[in-house]
């Protein structure tokens, strides 16, 4: 089963920047969609998470959020891939 990781993001926004490169890097290795989502562009979105971006979601389920980091996104994977068996 292939998951979906979505980053809520917006322009000019390093922790976003360093999310997304950090999960680029985890999708040649592990392999899922990643999906950027530019809250801007969504008036809602923009006002649920303005001030918490980066978040990302798992298969639309929030899991992590503000500063992201490779050991957060270790354990955020290794929980999937539990669950997975």
């Amino acid at each position: 089963m292939n998951h979906e990781v979505t980053v809520y993001s917006k322009p000019d926004c390093p922790l976003c920047d360093k999310a997304i490169e950090l999960l680029e890097q985890h999708q040649r290795r592990v392999g899922f969609e990643l999906v950027v989502v530019d809250i801007t562009q969504d008036d809602e979105l923009f006002n649920r998470y303005c001030f918490d971006i980066p978040v990302v979601l798992v298969d639309g389920e929030p899991k992590l959020q503000g500063i992201i980091d490779k050991q957060s996104l270790k354990r955020m994977f290794g929980n999937i891939r539990k669950r997975r068996k």
